[in-house]
């Protein structure tokens, strides 16, 4: 909505519900996944491509429990149970696991595991108030297993975090004056793509893991949530304009390319690259109509009981 200071008022009505669709590399729908509902900001693929785990989003548009959504069928079940926010979630290597962030002990965000196969054996692995940050959110793991990356925030921006499964401890990965997140590792361990605003907006860049070595931008006019192919031979981003971005990583030398427009605000792909899920809404808030109220300010709400 939006008011002016003359008691004009404009407003559009619409509903915040998302549907899971499968789509191929043009774009097109392969199908849907069970019914619309309330998804958050992110989801992930299971390493077995059979499933899907997702933030289940309360009435008032608030992270609320993990789902975990079926690939094939679209039927849901419920991961976690605890009355606090849990949102970020991301798989291990192995499938065996899921980390995520949490409010379970009243900060804006600690890091958690849980086993899938037992949802209920929960672990405090990392509180951010000990690590001296304001919260930290998982965003990728390594195939291995050993090493959780995750969003860290200091107060004043955004770091790139490893979590040591052996060591129990997190540590800076990288860390500037600049935001640096939403770092996703290929499937081999063998690079990784993170979102910087160094340049004045946000844009991708890679570099070899661990060693920082061959660091270099591949986005060009704005990039978001880097996501690999398996084996790590090309990298997807969410370009401007919303558009699906590729990029070929087997030439040095290849450019990023369009393959469409993202229905959705979030997207995971396949191990083969060739498809796609997205959270596309039920309305497009563009297309539906406004509605105007002239001398707004002066309407009386009727009495309720």
């Amino acid at each position: 909505f939006s008011a002016s200071s003359n008691g004009r008022l404009l407003y559009r009505v619409a509903t915040t519900l998302r549907q899971l669709v499968w789509l191929d590399r043009s774009g097109r729908t392969i199908n849907k996944l069970g019914e619309p509902g309330p998804i958050g900001m992110l989801f992930h693929l299971s390493p077995d491509q059979q499933r899907i785990v997702i933030e289940h989003m309360d009435p008032d548009g608030r992270a609320d429990d993990l789902w975990l959504v079926d690939g094939g069928g679209g039927m849901r079940t419920r991961f976690t149970f605890d009355p606090a926010v849990d949102f970020f979630p991301v798989w291990s290597g192995d499938g065996s696991m899921i980390a995520f962030s949490s409010m379970r002990t009243g900060h804006t965000g600690d890091l958690y595991a849980a086993e899938v196969a037992n949802p209920s054996n929960v672990q405090l692995l990392m509180s951010s108030a000990a690590a001296g940050v304001k919260n930290v959110r998982p965003i990728s793991w390594s195939r291995k297993g050993d090493l959780i990356v995750l969003n860290s925030f200091n107060g004043t921006d955004f770091d790139v975090w490893l979590y040591s499964m052996k060591a129990h401890h997190g540590q800076p990965y990288i860390a500037t004056r600049f935001n640096e997140r939403n770092a996703s590792l290929s499937g081999d361990d063998a690079m990784i793509a993170y979102v910087s605003d160094e340049s004045g907006h946000d844009e991708i860049y890679i570099e070899q893991f661990l060693t920082h070595a061959g660091r270099r931008q591949v986005s060009t006019g704005g990039g978001a949530l880097p996501q690999w192919r398996a084996g790590g031979r090309e990298l997807f981003y969410i370009g401007a304009g919303g558009k699906l971005m590729s990029l070929d990583m087997t030439k040095p030398a290849s450019a990023p390319q369009p393959l469409f427009d993202l229905p959705g605000a979030c997207f995971d792909v396949t191990a083969d690259g060739q498809r796609f899920i997205v959270d596309r809404p039920v309305d497009d808030q563009f297309r539906l109509p406004l509605t105007f109220v002239s001398n707004w300010t002066g309407l009386r709400s009727e009495a309720r009981p």
